[in-house]
């Protein structure tokens, strides 16, 4: 019965059988794609100022606990889409890092 409603909830849910990630529903989505625009803005202004490094900290490690996750269920998809997105997160972030000790170097010379 619960199977029904929720064939009934979801007409395109597939009750029953087993769902393999696909690499449309990652790799290449808006999610994963969506670190670039912020990638080449601070490293063009090498400014990273309005972004929280608490923030990315944790979004990184959530990334990696998916990566494991991937890369131990072998799930291609899922190992791509958050190999891609935590390397555009670590990029964000080292640059977060690098520019703020930057300015605060040149400040104190």
């Amino acid at each position: 019965m619960a199977t029904d409603s929720v064939k009934t909830k979801f007409p395109s849910a597939k009750v029953g059988a087993t769902s393999r990630p696909d690499f449309r529903d990652g790799a290449m989505d808006g999610t994963t794609c969506s670190f670039l625009p912020q990638v080449v803005k601070t490293r063009r202004s090498r400014s990273a100022t309005d972004i929280s490094l608490i923030m990315f900290s944790l979004f990184s490690v959530g990334v990696l606990i998916w990566l494991v996750y991937g890369l131990m269920i072998h799930a291609a998809p899922v190992i791509i889409a958050n190999a891609i997105t935590l390397a555009l997160a670590l990029a964000i972030l080292i640059m977060k890092i690098r520019f703020k000790y930057d300015s605060e170097f040149r400040t104190a010379c």
